[in-house]
């Protein structure tokens, strides 16, 4: 991917009047859902987004979401808040629409010319039916 750039987007996240542009790596395996909500959960490097997450705390806690996870390299909780995701397609159209953004730990990102990781569902705004693992939440 960082040779083609085949799977890069550059995708906005938006809360309220505040926008952060933020380059996105299209993780064809993740398939983290918000529970009970379906909406699609994307990874965003901890710096762009704990700031969000202190601030709905106080303001907005029904923006706040908390995922368990479990994937290769263990299994936790995942801190998180909902947001507007705008994804720009290759042809230019842009894609938008609820997502829980959750904050994934620096060392994720680091090395990497990206600060987001998307699920392809984002890419039509719809969220999968299930999973091999069944209702689980699985990145």
């Amino acid at each position: 991917a960082k040779q083609t750039g085949i799977w890069m987007y550059e995708a906005k996240l938006c809360q309220r009047n505040e926008e952060k542009m933020l380059s996105a790596f299209m993780d064809t395996g993740n398939r983290l859902r918000f529970y009970g909500s379906n909406l699609p959960v994307v990874l965003v490097d901890e710096a762009y987004l704990n700031e969000w997450i202190k601030a709905a705390e106080y303001d907005m806690p029904q923006k706040l979401v908390f995922i368990p996870y479990k994937g290769v390299g263990g299994k936790g909780l995942l801190r998180g808040v909902k947001l507007r995701l705008e994804v720009t397609l290759r042809e230019g159209e842009t894609v938008h629409g609820e997502v829980a953004a959750v904050a994934a730990e620096h060392r994720l990102f680091r090395g990497c010319d990206y600060q987001m990781i998307l699920q392809p569902e984002v890419l039509t705004m719809k969220c999968v039916t299930d999973t091999q693992e069944g209702v689980h939440n699985v990145i």
